[in-house]
């Protein structure tokens, strides 16, 4: 029940505008380092951290031996904007106008199911998305709340486990609980998951290698960018990764 007062509503606004100014000098400062050698920190999605980014960092190393990455796992794009991260690699709709760089990949989606759960039900790939009583969704406040054009197809007597996010339910998929839309390369990093045939699944989505825009002139952050944008569209180029 605490609110501001008028004084203090104001002392907010300036010293939101003098961290905002802090952090501008900060950032072009960094932005002006000339050496491939350093910290560079990035913030990536749950399944990309726990699937592609281990070998891609191997990589990485072999490439860049001076640079250390440290890398953050968050969904959400307020960590770049603050400048608490130097690239952020992230799927959805176009990012906003402060952060550069440039489409990677497109990552498609797939219902999916355990092969276990399928034979338990006595299912098959083919009736499963109609007769399977489970499923496996994201909560509203997680990114993909695509989720949420996709279950009101479903009948009210089916059980619906809610997650926070994409790892959590490939978990809980893998384990057996119920069919769960995801991205479409855990197929491949999976071999206990299988597709289940369903006409009414999402658009493709866009991913991202983004910066701040006061980084554009970081020699070791633009590398790094440019490094992961690569990888990242030779990796879902591939039909396997992205069905």
């Amino acid at each position: 029940g605490y609110k501001l007062t008028l004084a203090g509503q104001t002392l907010h606004r300036e010293t939101t505008d003098i961290e905002r100014t802090l952090t501008s000098i900060s950032s072009r400062l960094t932005g002006s380092d000339d050496h491939l050698a350093g910290r560079v920190s990035v913030t990536v999605s749950d399944t990309i951290s726990h699937f592609i980014m281990p070998d891609i960092i191997a990589e990485l190393h072999q490439q860049f031996p001076k640079i250390a990455l440290s890398m953050h796992v968050l969904n959400r794009l307020s960590n770049i904007q603050d400048l608490e991260a130097d690239i952020a690699i992230r799927t959805g709709n176009r990012p906003p106008a402060e952060l550069i760089g440039r489409e990677a990949a497109n990552i498609g989606f797939a219902v999916c199911a355990s092969s276990d759960y399928l034979t338990r039900q006595a299912l098959t790939i083919e009736n499963a998305w109609n007769n399977a009583p489970d499923f496996i969704s994201l909560e509203k406040t997680s990114d993909g709340t695509f989720h949420h054009d996709w279950l009101p197809a479903l009948s009210e007597h089916r059980r619906i486990i809610c997650v926070n996010g994409f790892l959590s339910a490939w978990r809980l998929c893998h384990a057996g609980l119920g069919l769960s839309l995801l991205p479409a390369y855990l197929l491949k990093h999976d071999k206990r998951l299988v597709q289940v045939r369903c006409r009414n699944i999402p658009d493709n989505s866009t991913l991202w290698i983004l910066s701040h825009a006061d980084l554009r002139d970081s020699t070791r952050v633009k590398a790094v960018r440019h490094f992961l944008i690569d990888r990242f569209s030779a990796i879902f180029s591939n039909t396997e990764n992205n069905q």
